[in-house]
């Protein structure tokens, strides 16, 4: 007579765990760029993290033809939550803050490109 049993495994690999860890949080962030011409030119982003760079080399973004950047950012797990902030951009300074009681931004000057890095406090 042959016994059967059913073995149970637990599969703990690092990706496992690295799964469980992700944040499942969303964001949309939307940039409205004022140019020094007075055009205007919109740029959307979505990250899922609530830090990290939100403009890079890639998007190749001129520093010194943007005026004013409005910025939307959208909590797409609870879209109620929704910050708008607005920043001047000085073109003799390298860089430009947004501080928000929710949001933190940074903008600078890098080689003539626009680029900045975000991180969001509050939600």
């Amino acid at each position: 007579m042959t016994e059967s049993y059913q073995e149970n495994i637990i599969d703990n690999s690092k990706y496992t765990y690295r799964i469980n860890e992700m944040d499942d949080n969303l964001f949309i962030f939307e940039l409205t760029f004022k140019k020094n011409n007075q055009k205007s030119n919109k740029l959307r982003v979505i990250r899922n993290s609530r830090n990290g760079k939100l403009i890079s080399l890639n998007n190749n973004i001129n520093y010194d033809e943007i005026k004013k950047i409005n910025i939307t950012a959208i909590d797409i797990n609870n879209p109620v939550i929704e910050i708008i902030v607005e920043c001047s951009i000085n073109q003799t300074n390298k860089y430009s803050l947004v501080i928000d009681h929710n949001i933190f931004i940074e903008f600078y000057n890098n080689n003539g490109q626009l680029e900045a890095n975000y991180n969001l406090i509050n939600i």
